[in-house]
């Protein structure tokens, strides 16, 4: 029988050279007692070391966002169509002799179908004649309102990229967020919560721009997951009155601007980032202070060493757990997968990455091999009537056992028809076999959604309506950090 060992380096993607740290083991701390005092406004009045590239002379600091096409599906455009709220112009550059430039009035469309279009420039620069216009992309798919198409601050540049074209919206940073706040945490969530986004979202920006990981495409940060969403939703009174009143403000570890992960929901702990996300040296990865595995549960509640299998199949199969979200739908989830739907999954993401021989066959058992501090599964044992895999990371784990056929019940009863990856890798697995002793089906039972790194968007919310402030919130999902201005 083969035996396939995968790890895959586009699980580096998640973290990057964030710091680093010693990795912990053993009962997860409870930090929320000690958070509180971390709400100190006197100390919000430092500034951190001057960084290359970041302009701390009172100009605006700018950020190049690389747009995606519909549905964040590609970053290559096969066609272009640009408008705006009111007059625009379009210059052309990069040909011989110099560029041109075009005035176009409010609702005409400037269009590029091909490289034909593209008359020898190398990049068409769009911008609207006064900032009170907004651009806007025609014809790409963001959740706007009724529909709507997407509209953008700053200004847009297109150029030829791969047979189409790639969009960069180059802004100003501090309205780069009024997009992304409530993109990523619900406006209705209310100011305080938006608030804690903001400074996230500053931050993992700010570090952003240092990391060069889009420089490929000229630009610093995409405007999906990859980095961070922007612009799926439209900026409201609440994002832009969240972004002006943390105006500069990041979250600094040993005075250094931090990489401030986020997730959407825990089941009750995160995880060391470490047991996520591999370094270039590999994986596990080195874990930074301010990203280790947390309790988001009552003091008084204990969950034993949840690395060991017996406390973590305990722990995700506890309905009453006293967790900060356990009100939550995403607290708790379980999904019945067939034996024959978890092949078809497997085997299809195993021939993706490794080809045609991926494959391991009919499954016959799954078992989780290692876990994390926090109860996340860091490394799976699948086997199979062909082979036998073992894989590593949180998102090859979630991405070959998606449930794509399958529904999902939440923890308020609702349920969900399938979804592209499991919901997080926090989970235990009961297994069905018929009397022969083959594999017939498996029941994940599981908690939280996302990655469950940093912070949980959904604890930020339950927190600041227990009482805690937004500054307290921060110190709580990254234990060791201060609030400081950088501009």
């Amino acid at each position: 029988m083969r035996v396939i060992l995968l790890f895959w380096i586009f699980a580096l993607l998640g973290l990057g050279a964030c710091g680093s740290g010693e990795m912990v083991g053993g009962p997860l701390p409870l930090l929320i007692e000690s958070a509180v005092e971390g709400d100190d406004w006197d100390e919000i009045n430092k500034d951190v070391p001057d960084t290359p590239g970041i302009l701390m002379n009172g100009s605006p600091v700018m950020i190049r966002v690389l747009i995606n096409t519909s549905n964040f599906s590609s970053r290559v455009h096969e066609r272009v169509e640009i408008t705006a709220t009111g007059d625009f112009i379009v210059r052309g550059g990069g040909v011989l002799g110099g560029g041109s430039e075009w005035r176009f009035s409010g609702g005409e469309i400037f269009t590029l179908r091909d490289a034909g279009d593209l008359a020898g420039y190398a990049r068409f620069y769009i911008q609207p004649v006064t900032d009170y216009y907004r651009l806007e992309i025609v014809g790409l798919g963001r959740n706007w309102p009724n529909g709507a198409y997407p509209r953008y601050r700053g200004r847009l540049e297109i150029s030829p990229f791969a047979g189409g074209f790639i969009v960069i919206n180059a802004l100003a940073l501090e309205e780069y967020l009024y997009a992304v706040v409530p993109s990523e945490m619900p406006s209705y969530f209310g100011l305080e919560s938006s608030k804690v986004q903001a400074i996230a979202a500053r931050s993992f920006a700010y570090r952003q721009l240092q990391q060069g990981r889009f420089l490929a495409y000229g630009a610093d940060i995409d405007d999906s997951v990859i980095s961070q969403v922007y612009n799926n939703l439209p900026e409201n009174e609440i994002s832009m009155a969240a972004v002006r009143a943390t105006q500069g403000m990041v979250l600094t570890y040993e005075g250094q601007v931090i990489l401030a992960n986020y997730f959407s929901t825990s089941g009750g702990t995160t995880a060391n980032a470490g047991e996520v996300w591999p370094t270039r040296e590999g994986f596990p990865g080195e874990t930074p202070g301010f990203l280790r595995a947390g309790a988001q549960f009552d003091a008084g509640f204990a969950t034993g060493d949840l690395r060991l299998e017996e406390n973590a199949d305990a722990f995700f199969r506890d309905m009453e757990v006293p967790g900060f979200e356990r009100d939550f739908p995403w607290f708790r989830w379980q999904v019945r997968m067939s034996a024959e739907e978890l092949a078809a999954s497997i085997n299809a993401g195993l021939r993706q990455r490794e080809g045609p021989s991926g494959g391991i066959g009919y499954v016959y058992n799954l078992e989780i091999t290692r876990r994390g501090q926090g109860g996340n599964a860091m490394e799976l044992l699948i086997s199979g009537t062909d082979a036998t895999a073992r894989v590593e990371t949180e998102f090859v784990i979630r991405s070959l056992l998606a449930p794509r056929n399958s529904r999902i019940t939440l923890n308020n009863g609702n349920t969900l028809n399938g979804m592209a990856m499991m919901p997080s890798a926090f989970f235990t697995m009961e297994m069905e076999r018929d009397v022969f002793g083959a594999l017939t089906a498996v029941t994940f039972f599981g908690g939280g959604h996302g990655h469950g790194v940093g912070m949980s968007q959904n604890g930020v919310r339950a927190l600041l309506n227990r009482g805690h402030s937004y500054i307290a919130v921060l110190a709580h999902f990254y234990p060791g950090t201060e609030v400081v201005r950088v501009w």
